[in-house]
Parts: structure tokens; sequence; C-alpha cells
């Protein structure tokens, strides 16, 4: 994506395992920021709407870890004036 600065939608698929730590628990925005490297998204100034989508699990942890990192993204594109929707999938 850091050559594609034009985007306007993009999709990113998650796998359970990514969202939860070794307990269970659902992962911090700031872990999966950082082991992702979303921060560089915030780049992607003609991008209109984000896509989050996971598969449905038993335990509510990666709905929750994902539904944080859809605020995350929304409230710091927010932050830069720029009108960006985040979906769930």
């Amino acid at each position: 994506m850091l050559k594609c600065k034009d985007l306007r939608h993009v999709s990113l698929s998650w796998v359970y395992s990514e969202l939860i730590d070794a307990i269970g628990l659902p992962k911090s925005v700031a872990t999966l920021r950082a082991n992702y490297r979303l921060d560089g998204m915030l780049d992607l100034k003609s991008l209109k709407t984000l896509r989050l989508k996971w598969p449905m699990s038993p335990s509510n942890a990666a709905t929750e870890a994902i539904h944080a990192l859809g605020q995350w993204f929304a409230d710091e594109y927010g932050k830069r004036g720029m009108d960006m929707k985040v979906t769930f999938e």
C-alpha cells in the first residue's frame, strides 16, 4: 500500500488468532498497529472506505479487538479532517 497512495477502498481480512493473545484476550490496538505496521495506512489520503473482515468466533475477544481497531482508524482519519468510513464484516 505504500506505493499506492491513491487507494480509495481497502479491505483487510483477519484470522481469529491474529486478534487474540495466547490466553484468549483481545490484542490491544497498539499491539496490532505495531505487529502489522498499520500506521502507514494513515498516509492513504484518498481512502474512503476501510472494510475489516474477520471470522465469526465463539469468543467476543476477536470482535472486541477488530472494533477497537476500526474505531482507532476512524478517529485518526477524523483528526486529519478526512471523511473515511469503516465497515465490518
